[in-house]
Order: structure tokens, then sequence, then C-alpha cells
């Protein structure tokens, strides 16, 4: 009884359980194939669902082809964007800082390491003699001339002043605004030092000595006398 039972199953699924032969058995092969080929891609999972040992082909599709392509595909991602965004921001900003002469500025901090050249209002270094300036810090002879507006040395007698400091003598003549040395009487002036006689008429604006009575003055240096009444040397 019992051995009839069994030949009678074996008619209907004999080949599915043993893998001996029938289209069950290739339906086993081909879940034993679809299990492989998950590994490499979504198609082989796909067979091998279909095939009679779906869960075994199914879950070695899923677990080989989504691990492995998640993991790199996020490692990559990650890996590119930490290169990129670093790599390139600090290129980029030291780049910026230093391609930023001719930058229309007002301030210096917006021009650091540069200057912002107060002359031009853009972005520079240090000019050369002769370059546009309005202070000496926008020059690298630490002098701007201030009749000029230009980077200069101190000059020789003649040239154009403003300050002592821009001439060679250390003397400006104020009225003239030439670098000078003291003048002679009648030379024009302002001040006193501008005079070898240490008087400078402070109504006539020229270089003098103390005059006699008529002289215009303003103050009692301008009279021999010492006594200036009512615009006059008394």
């Amino acid at each position: 009884m019992f051995g009839m039972a069994f030949v009678a199953c074996g008619g209907e699924s004999n080949d599915g359980l043993f893998n001996t032969g029938g289209s069950s058995g290739s339906g086993a092969a081909a879940g034993a194939t679809g299990g492989g080929g998950a590994g490499s891609g979504g198609a082989g999972g796909s067979s091998g669902g279909a095939a009679g040992t779906s869960a075994t082909g199914g879950a070695g599709g899923a677990a080989t082809g989504g691990s492995g392509g998640t993991a790199t595909g996020g490692t990559g991602g990650t890996s590119g964007a930490a290169t990129g965004g670093t790599g390139g921001a600090p290129s980029g900003g030291a780049g910026g800082t230093g391609g930023a002469v001719g930058k229309p500025c007002s301030s210096n901090d917006e021009c650091k390491p540069l200057l912002c050249n107060s002359k031009l209002d853009t972005c520079q270094a240090p000019a050369p003699i002769g370059g546009p300036c309005n202070f000496g810090n926008e020059c690298q002879s630490g002098l701007c001339n201030s009749k000029t507006d230009q980077c200069a040395v101190p000059a020789p007698l003649g040239s154009p002043c403003n300050f002592a400091n821009e001439c060679q003598s250390g003397l400006c003549n104020s009225k003239l605004d030439q670098c000078s040395v003291p003048g002679p009487n009648g030379t024009p002036c302002n001040f006193a030092n501008e005079c070898q006689s240490g008087l400078c008429n402070s109504v006539l604006d020229v270089c003098s000595e103390p005059g006699g009575p008529g002289t215009p003055c303003f103050f009692k240096s301008d009279c021999q006398s010492g006594v200036c009444s009512n615009g006059k040397c008394a």
C-alpha cells in the first residue's frame, strides 16, 4: 500500500521534489541561475523570483543588488561632494581675494590684503612713483604729494607742494606752493620761516624788514617802532 501510494504521487511532482527531470526541474535550475544573476543586477533577481525556489532567488537578488548599488552610489556621491566643495571653495576664495585689483571699494576692509585707493576708489596694491593717491599708505614710497596727488619722493626746489615733507629742502613756500628755501625781501610768503629776514609782512604777504612809519601792518612785528595803529606803522 505504502509503495503504491508513493508511486502514485511521483506521477505529479517527483521531479519538483528531487530535481530529476520535467519542467519543474528546469524551473529550479532557473531559480539557481536567477539567484546568481541577482547578485549581478535586477534582471537576475526577476528570473530567480519566477523560479520554483523564488524565496532564495528573490532574496539573493535584492540583498546583493540593493546593497551593492546603494553603498557604492552613496559613497561615491559623498566623496565627490566633499572633494568638490572643500577643494573648490578655498581655492575660489583665495583666488577672488588675490584677483581683486580694480574692484570698486570704499574701505580697506573690502580689499584685504590690498588697499582701497581713495583716488581711484578701487582695490589696488601700493602704487609706484607717479601713481595716483591721496594718502601716503597708498604709495610704495610712503609719500603722496598732496599738490599733484601722485606717489612721490621728496622733491627738489621749485617742485609743486603743499607740505614741507614733500620737499628735499624741508620747506614748502605756502604762497608759491613750491619747494623752496627762505627767500630774500620781496619774496611772496605767508609765514616768517619762508623769509631770510624772519619776517613776512602780514598785509603785503612778502618777506621784509620791519617797516617805518606808514608801512601797512597787522602786527607790531611788522613795524620798526613796534606799534601798528589803524593798519599802519606809527
